[in-house]
């Protein structure tokens, strides 16, 4: 339903906790079967972005980066669904565990993926060696912080929010990143998320998110300042 790009000085963690962040109202959906539903109105993913060069060793600098954030509302079938999982289809099923089960059990947290693809990447000639990981799944295990809350206002819904700092993904992916931060803009791109399937009875996975993403610039990020929060590794 949005998706929004802030800097600030610090890194921004838990962008649903901060009052000054505006939460996206809900629309066309029936807030007295969301109160009954398992799954959260909302599904938050907060992708910290790095923009000083990566070092292979040593400490990093800081770099507060930037904060590229999607919010995806919870959809009437979904939600019509959830509300009686032993019919639901496998991907609704998986999802109502992982909400359930992520924040206490390690092995369902790392399931969360996310995966983003250039889809011109011939057209703006981007370095071969890119071409490998487009559109390759990365995992989010502990480059992730998991969150749950609940909004204030007349109509308040709860909320799912995975913090994903890029900054401690591997070198090459890091690098992969900053030598591509000037043709951003030119890129047309695509970002999903999805909760990893191991099990048959979860198959096939399915996206829950997904956002078509063009003239992106970082330049043009939303200037705020915010109380910094702690990150918590898991």
């Amino acid at each position: 339903v949005l998706r929004n790009v802030y800097n600030d000085s610090n890194k921004i963690h838990h962008i649903g906790d901060h009052e000054e962040i505006i939460m996206p109202e809900l629309h066309g959906v029936d807030m007295d079967l969301l109160k009954k539903s398992p799954l959260p109105g909302v599904i938050i993913c907060n992708c910290q972005i790095p923009l000083k060069p990566p070092k292979m060793m040593g400490k990093p600098e800081a770099d507060p980066g930037i904060s590229l954030i999607f919010y995806y509302q919870i959809s009437e079938e979904t939600l019509s669904q959830s509300l009686d999982p032993s019919s639901a289809s496998p991907a609704v099923r998986h999802l109502i565990r992982f909400v359930k089960e992520a924040q206490s059990k390690k092995d369902m947290r790392r399931r969360f993926k996310l995966i983003g693809m250039v889809m011109n990447m011939a057209e703006i000639g981007l370095p071969s060696f890119l071409r490998g990981y487009n559109g390759k799944p990365a995992i989010i295990n502990k480059s992730g912080q998991l969150f749950f809350g609940k909004t204030s206002g007349p109509n308040p819904y709860s909320y799912m929010e995975m913090d994903i700092l890029v900054h401690t993904f591997a070198f090459i992916a890091r690098k992969g990143l900053y030598s591509v931060r000037d043709s951003i803009s030119r890129m047309s791109l695509r970002a999903g998320f999805v909760i990893q399937a191991e099990d048959d009875d979860e198959m096939p996975e399915c996206l829950f998110g997904c956002t078509a993403l063009f003239n992106l610039n970082y330049a043009q990020a939303l200037p705020v300042n915010l109380p910094p929060k702690q990150w918590i590794a898991h």
